[in-house]
This record gives C-alpha cells, structure tokens and sequence, in this order.
C-alpha cells in the first residue's frame, strides 16, 4: 500500500526512508532546553499577539515600552531556540532565517518610531510561524488562555487561532466573521479568510470536497465584490477539477489519477519561463503539491532529493504567497544553489530566480540591475560552474 507521500513519487522519482532514533542522554537533556525556550517563546507571544493584531493599540504611546521589551524577548529566545529548527527540514531552517530578519526588521523600525512599518513586519513574522505550523500539521497545545474578547473582531481572532493551530476553532471564526458581510466589510480581510478556510479545509484536513461545498454557498450567497467573487470563482473551478480528476476523497486517494492530475500541471508549470499567477485557478494546485511536498520532507528524504523538492516548493511559494512582503521562493532557490551546487536541479535553480528578477525588474522599467544583485547573481552562479 502507498502512502500519502506517493503521489510525488511518480512524478518526481523520489524515495524516501525513516532512520532509527537516537536515545542520547545528551540529545534528550537538548531535547528539554529547547522545549523549555520555546514555551517562554509561546508565552511571550501569548502576551504580545493581541497588540499586534490591535493597530490602535500598537501605536499608542503607552504601550511602546512593552512592545520593544517584547520584540527584544522574542529575539532573544527564538535565538535561543535555533537549535529546534536545526533537525528538521530545510524548510523550517530556511523560516526560521526569515523569521530571524522580520524580527530584526521589526525591532530596528520600531526603534526609529516607523511603526507601521515595524507592525508590517511583526505580522509578517506570525505569517512566516504559520507557514511552518501547516507544514507538520500539528494541532493547538499552547495558547490556552487568549479568547475572542483580546481581539477586536471575529477575523482577527481567526488569525490568531490559525497562527496557533488551532484550526478546528479557526475555521469557525472565519466563517462567523463570512456571515456577517456587508458592503463595509473589508476586502483584504475577506480574501485572506477564503483562502485560509482553502488551506484549512483541503490542504490539512485533507478534504477539498468539504472546501468546495463551503466556499460555493458564499460564492452564490454573499454580499463580495468583483475581485474576490472572480477570484473566489477560480479557486472553486480549481477545487471542482481536483476534486475531479485527482482521485482524492475525504483522505481516501487514487494514487494513479492523482500522480495523472499532478503530471499535466507540473508540465504546464514547467512550460512557462517564471511561473506566476496567470490564472487563480491553479493555486489549488499549487496548494496541494506545497502540502505534499511538506509531507514528504517530514519523511526524511535522502538529500539528493531535496533540490527538486526546494525548486517546486518555490514555484509554490512564488504563486501562493505573492502578497506577503517577504519571499520564501527566493530562499529555497538560493539554498538550492548554494548547499546542493553539484545536484542536477541547481541550474534550473538559478534560472528561475534570475528569470523572476528580470521579470520584475522589467515591470519597474528597469532593464539593469543594482550592483549589489549583479553580485549576487555572479556569486550563485560561480557556485554551479566550480561544480
């Protein structure tokens, strides 16, 4: 019987193999200290998340020395804990970098009184902690003693119970915050909130069925604006084909309709020079294949495996997470090119980031770039040729 990493096997050729653990005295005296951390680290945030969720209360004079007391605390203690991000998957390596600079970011601004900004990087922050919550799909242990009455409404206490894993919860106070839309409601908040209900439905609860039949209701039903209704569409066009064709049902899964659906997108992903969002409606597969591809990972895999996997999981990143203000794309292609030069899969490393940085610099109407990332780009690349 395949398991549920088998539907990336066929396409990608991977394999995978589960090692002994070790019984260390020293490891487990390791083990406890970095636990330890990160419950302060957890407590911490318990304290702060609601005055960061707050933008009124953020920006208020009194709570200044808090939030920089905070922001210096969690610095501290999430140096502290790097040694937990260590064993495990180079994703979590790599967000526990970003996680490092949004911190940094974070505290520097605050200092220079940009608080808005620092704010921005705060949040960034909790979105970067979800995008390592999602990949071990973990449920809430911590953070019992927050409720609705710290948050100012139902989405933002949402955030909060998504960000701490608690995503049975979660998802009911998204969609308590859905059912009482009206013309004022926010549109930013409304997108983010069918996207996380997406992610929570059928990517860790695994049942994209469920995912369609909720978001359709709102879809015919709800007071939305143009953009979100034709994008909402998409996704449910999305939802609708995988459902379809991937042979995936309430966890149950056809291994062979689904290594079939994901083969006709990887192809038409790799047929395109920078894959971007071209259409909305391929983010469900986006989504799936990030879901896998964590899955797979948490296996550990041998590391001859893990360019491919750090490739596709930037192309993932680049069309699911493009309204963040901090990229994991650029770090997983980088790390492909930088800790695997030998593997086959770093030069096609390299052309996507330089593809997407010519991209992007061409909708700036710049045709050149700075120094700094002509450097860059010599450097990554005197990495593949020495190899």
């Amino acid at each position: 019987m395949k398991n549920s990493i088998s539907l990336i096997i066929t396409v990608f050729g991977l394999t995978t193999y589960f090692p002994a653990h070790s019984n260390d005295l020293d490891k487990v005296s390791d083990d406890i200290a970095v636990k330890a951390t990160m419950r302060s680290l957890a407590q911490t945030l318990e304290e702060f998340m609601p005055l960061i969720f707050n933008e009124y209360e953020f920006n208020k004079k009194e709570n200044e020395s808090k939030i920089i007391s905070s922001i210096e605390t969690i610095d501290l203690l999430f140096k502290k804990a790097e040694a937990h991000f260590i064993e495990k998957p180079v994703t979590y390596q790599i967000s526990s970098q970003v996680l490092e600079q949004q911190i940094e970011e974070a505290r520097q601004s605050f200092i220079k009184n940009q608080k808005s900004y620092s704010r921005s990087k705060l949040l960034g922050m909790t979105a970067v902690c979800s995008s390592c919550h999602i990949q071990d799909k973990k449920n809430k242990h911590i953070f019992n003693q927050v409720d609705r009455k710290y948050f100012e409404d139902d989405y933002t206490y949402a955030e909060f119970l998504f960000l701490t894993r608690d995503y049975q919860q979660a998802s009911q106070y998204y969609e308590k915050f859905l059912e009482n839309l009206n013309a004022q409601s926010n549109e930013e908040k409304v997108y983010i909130a069918f996207e996380r209900l997406i992610v929570i439905y059928a990517q860790l609860f695994k049942n994209p069925q469920r995912a369609y039949n909720k978001l359709n209701v709102w879809h015919q039903q709800a007071p939305l604006s143009e953009f979100v209704k034709h994008d909402l569409g998409q996704w449910l066009k999305g939802l609708k084909e995988y459902n379809e064709e991937s042979g995936t049902v309430n966890g149950q899964i056809n291994f062979e309709q689904l290594d079939n659906y994901m083969s006709k997108h990887i192809n038409i992903a790799e047929s395109q020079t920078v894959p971007l969002i071209s259409n909305e409606k391929e983010k469900i597969f986006y989504m799936m294949l990030r879901s896998s591809l964590h899955d797979y990972l948490l296996n550990n895999p041998t590391s001859s495996k893990t360019p491919s996997v750090l490739y596709w999981l930037a192309i993932c990143d680049r069309t699911l997470n493009s309204h963040n203000d901090f990229s994991f794309a650029d770090w997983y292609l980088k790390s492909c090119i930088v800790d695997f030069p030998e593997s086959k899969v770093a030069p096609k490393c390299y052309q996507a980031y330089e593809d997407h940085l010519k991209f992007m610099y061409k909708l700036n109407n710049t045709e050149d770039f700075p120094i700094e990332v002509r450097k860059e780009l010599h450097y990554l690349k005197k990495n593949i040729d020495k190899n």
